[in-house]
């Protein structure tokens, strides 16, 4: 499922138009481990099609692991690799590692919640490193998202 209503809404302008469209997605040089999922994938940059057809899309103009903002992160829930096919598993105390060149920077979930496409509040800048993962909700449905933050345990 696309996230496209959320791009669409938040008029954020995303790779993948034009001759960059015949490219292969932009690696944005990170990994993300998800050990209760037992997911493990790489992360391109931008949140269309092309990103969730290999990996985890991230949120341009967002925060970068372990510096201070949100990360943003999303993934497909029932199509393609299905990285966050059980998003909603995650609870509470749970651990999301997201390596960045030689670091990996631990984030423990601290909540989850389900909003519609048009909240783009999510991607919202802070003051502390958290990082937001969403994809759409409930499976097999675009009507809304399903979203974990999580904050910066250590880099």
């Amino acid at each position: 499922m696309l996230i496209a209503a959320v791009v669409a809404v938040a008029s954020v302008s995303m790779p993948g138009s034009g001759a960059e469209a015949s490219r292969s997605p932009q690696l944005h040089t990170a990994l993300v481990s998800i050990p209760k999922l037992g997911v493990s994938a790489k992360v391109y940059v931008g949140i269309t099609e092309r990103q969730f057809s290999r990996g985890f899309g991230y949120w341009p103009g967002t925060a970068r692991a372990g510096q201070r903002g949100n990360m943003v992160l999303s993934a497909h829930r029932t199509s393609g690799p299905r990285h966050l096919y059980d998003i909603d598993k995650l609870v509470k105390g749970d651990i999301i590692h997201v390596r960045q060149g030689r670091r990996v920077h631990r984030y423990q979930v601290t909540r989850s919640f389900i909003v519609e496409p048009h909240d783009v509040w999510i991607v919202d800048q802070s003051r502390t490193p958290i990082l937001t993962m969403f994809a759409c909700h409930p499976k097999g449905s675009i009507d809304k998202r399903y979203v974990v933050r999580a904050t910066l345990l250590t880099s």
